[in-house]
């Protein structure tokens, strides 16, 4: 999935995830820099220490998680 599909799901009032899927909501790691728009959108969802982690570390995230 794109990143970018990932952090769409901050600009809707629901989000329907499977179970056991787990998300990697970054492409950083690709030396990719496409949309930013989610660094504007991430901070004013979940708070700034937690957008920073979920940019900075590249980490995958589960859908419960997420």
């Amino acid at each position: 999935m794109q990143s970018w599909c990932v952090f769409m799901g901050l600009a809707c009032d629901y989000v329907v995830g499977k179970e056991g899927v787990v998300l990697n909501p970054h492409y950083k790691t690709m030396g990719l820099s496409g949309s930013e728009y989610h660094t504007y959108s991430l901070p004013k969802r979940v708070g700034k220490e937690i957008a920073d982690t979920l940019l900075d570390e590249c980490l995958p995230l589960s859908v419960e998680k997420a």
